[in-house]
């Protein structure tokens, strides 16, 4: 079991409630959520339950995004902002003369639509902290600036986003941290510092970010034209055989795989 997606369950009712209600609800409703989400989830696995020696830190987490997006909602107006929205969408491609279809599916944590009417997609993280820049083309979180890449994409092609995506951020609860008073004198002290509450993915937005968008959607298209160029020519082996590399990714001496990042975010 993933204590993280009860993380992300507990944000996300708390975010409905606030959309249904106008109010924004106290830390024990978030509290409670995730309790719940998580004795969902022993029912289904109990053998998982000697595993969740974490919880309390998983907790302390949670805390931390309450606190953040108090910040954030208090100031958006009712019905600007949607939790986990479900996004899906056929995509056809072709590759060196090969046409086929690929199926994404997804969820966006928050979609926030601003006053000038553009929006912005945020992503939470309840992982370790990642440096901001491994969140790019052949880093080692090359997965997750894929999976937003996507995002953008798919809504893109819908005439309510079209030419409206702004902001494209991620959040990590590990970046909230009680600062002593030097280090908040340091920052009064700096002029225009980032949020160091999230940051944003600067090559997937505007014009050009659009552009970076098409050429993950094409990277997919080569990588599965090559799986399927295989399969063709390999057709006395067994398809599970073509996967095998998924495990061969996690070894040091496979990490010049160009595919890496697309077997992790289990495209293929």
């Amino acid at each position: 079991m993933e204590i993280g997606n009860a993380i992300h369950f507990a944000l996300e009712q708390m975010v409905k409630d606030v959309n249904k209600t106008g109010v924004y609800p106290d830390i024990d409703f978030l509290n409670k959520r995730f309790d719940e989400k998580i004795q969902e989830e022993l029912q289904k696995d109990l053998e998982e339950a000697a595993k969740l020696i974490n919880i309390q830190e998983e907790k302390n987490k949670l805390n931390a995004y309450y606190e953040y997006l108090q910040s954030q909602i208090k100031n958006l107006k009712k019905d600007t902002f949607e939790a986990e929205k479900n996004i899906e969408m056929s995509i056809s491609v072709e590759y060196n003369g090969m046409s086929f279809t690929i199926d994404f599916s997804g969820k966006i944590d928050r979609l926030d639509k601003n006053d000038d009417g553009t929006y912005n997609i945020i992503d939470y993280k309840t992982g370790k902290e990642k440096s901001p820049s491994s969140f790019a083309p052949e880093k080692d979180n090359e997965e997750y600036y894929n999976q937003l890449a996507i995002y953008r994409y798919i809504l893109e092609e819908q005439d309510e986003y079209k030419g409206k995506i702004k902001e494209i951020k991620i959040v990590q609860p590990q970046l909230f941290k009680k600062e002593n008073e030097e280090e908040k004198k340091s920052k009064n002290n700096k002029q225009n510092k980032q949020n160091p509450k999230e940051f944003r993915i600067n090559d997937l937005e505007g014009e050009n970010g659009l552009i970076n968008c098409k050429n993950v959607l094409n990277k997919y298209a080569e990588c599965i034209f090559k799986i399927k160029q295989f399969a063709e020519e390999n057709s006395n082996i067994e398809t599970r055989k073509v996967f095998e590399c998924k495990e061969k990714c996690n070894k040091d001496n496979f990490t010049f795989c160009d595919y890496k990042a697309f077997c992790k975010s289990m495209v293929i």
